[in-house]
């Protein structure tokens, strides 16, 4: 046999509903050891809910805690009432976590903790990979 073929793609996803309401935090995986494994993010999608709000997408390297304990990877502005989508077709690495949170704040240096945007401000839907 001669070479072989490695899939790319995402092939998981996650959302932020939680009951009846889209909470403002999203942690992936859930319930996975990833003492061994590596993650890839894909590509995020944000609906901001609010015609009159914007939202920060912060998305963390982290496998679980809070958002003030590590500074952000990625913070992506999605505008009231736009749909933003952040893709990384080859994927980004992420060694502990992938959490992401909605603030209603950017950051202003690695210390900075995020506002939080609160329940509904947005719809999240993460696709990522485990490797």
């Amino acid at each position: 046999m001669i070479g072989g073929m490695k899939v790319l793609g995402a092939d998981l996803y996650a959302t932020n509903v939680s009951g009846n309401n889209y909470v403002s935090s999203l942690q992936a995986p859930v319930g996975q050891n990833l003492s061994f494994i590596r993650l890839k993010l894909h590509k995020v999608v944000v609906s901001n809910l609010s015609a009159a709000t914007n939202v920060y997408l912060w998305i963390f390297d982290l496998a679980a805690g809070t958002a003030a304990s590590v500074a952000p990877r990625v913070v992506e502005l999605c505008p009231a009432g736009v749909c933003t989508t952040l893709d990384l077709s080859t994927g980004k690495p992420f060694i502990k976590g992938i959490y992401l949170f909605l603030s209603t704040t950017s950051p202003a240096n690695a210390n900075t903790a995020p506002a939080d945007a609160g329940a509904n401000a947005a719809i999240m839907d993460v696709d990522y990979r485990l490797e």
